[in-house]
């Protein structure tokens, strides 16, 4: 008796490309979280009365980690060979989403507030982080009640996609630009300094350019490839985030320290350029000393030299 066929793989790009994205998307968010466990312990040893966020951080990303390994699990060795079933959107998938949600909306405003002290600019960013967090929740709401991977082609799906892309790089771009802005106005005008500020406005703009990058091209696949590539940048883009977010809070020690040293240098410069003393002794024929005394004078409309003269016997 012949074995009658299975159930025909459901229309669309075959689903059992999506195994192969969650294989090696697993495989590069396991290494990503190993580095968030590292990062985690640097900060926790270098600032441990300063670890509540950090930690809460890493928990976040271990369950991320947990219920991905769940769905790898689940569509590759539970449904294998069942096209229905693979076909369907399980619990941990949606759970993936969530979380990626929770771990991006968590910071931008009080990141903006405690660097700039910019009362509206923490305002702004606080408005774009909660219309960012609100259309994450409208989000989840389809994806929950959707029982399938034809939700991702509606265009209900596409407009929240699209919305979540541009409100998420305004609030990266705003907390990039406000940030860049603080440490302009720390410039002092002396090369020590200067150089530190440059520095650390280079990694600002490098730490926020890499989530960007990864969520544009994430849209790009998703809007302009008719498979699932997309999924591959959308299950790591949570993590890139927290490694990035911990990278620039474990470089704050050194910052710092970097910073203090700068300053010490520039007032001890400062200070010289007031007052500089100068006493040269000068032997005449007539062995009389005379003293010149040079007072440098900065307060003065132009740098003046002031000259006072006593003979010594």
């Amino acid at each position: 008796m012949d074995t009658p066929p299975g159930p025909p793989p459901p229309p669309g790009p075959p689903i059992t490309a999506l195994f192969g994205i969650l294989e090696i998307g697993m495989a590069i968010g396991m290494f990503l979280s190993g580095i968030i466990v590292l990062q985690t312990w640097a900060y926790v040893r270098n600032y441990p009365k300063d670890k509540s966020y950090v930690i809460v951080v890493l928990f976040i990303d271990l369950f991320h980690s947990a219920v991905f390994i769940q769905t790898v699990y689940t569509y590759t060795i539970d449904f294998f060979g069942d096209f229905v079933a693979a076909g369907t959107l399980i619990w941990s998938m949606k759970m993936t989403a969530m979380m990626l949600g929770i771990n991006i909306s968590v910071v931008d405003s009080s990141r903006v507030y405690l660097i700039t002290r910019s009362a509206l600019l923490a305002a702004v960013a606080t408005v774009l982080a909660i219309a960012r967090f609100v259309i994450h929740i409208r989000q989840m709401v389809t994806v929950f009640s959707a029982s399938s991977w034809v939700i991702v082609r509606t265009p209900t799906f596409k407009w929240e996609v699209t919305s979540l892309l541009v409100v998420g790089a305004s609030s990266d771009v705003l907390v990039a630009v406000s940030i860049c802005w603080a440490l302009l106005r720390m410039r002092s005008g002396f090369t020590a300094s200067d150089k530190l500020v440059d520095k650390l406005i280079a990694f600002t703009i490098g730490s926020g350019l890499l989530t960007s990058i990864v969520a544009v091209i994430e849209v790009i696949t998703y809007l302009a490839v008719d498979g699932f590539i997309f999924f591959l940048f959308f299950s790591l883009l949570g993590k890139i985030f927290s490694t990035s977010l911990l990278a620039s809070l474990n470089e704050r020690n050194h910052s710092r320290r970097q910073f203090a040293e700068a300053r010490t240098f520039a007032r001890s410069a400062k200070s010289s350029e007031h007052q500089v003393s100068i006493e040269m002794v000068s032997q005449r024929p007539t062995q009389n000393h005379t003293t010149h005394s040079i007072l440098v004078r900065d307060d003065l409309p132009t740098t003046s030299a002031i000259v006072n003269e006593s003979p010594v016997h």
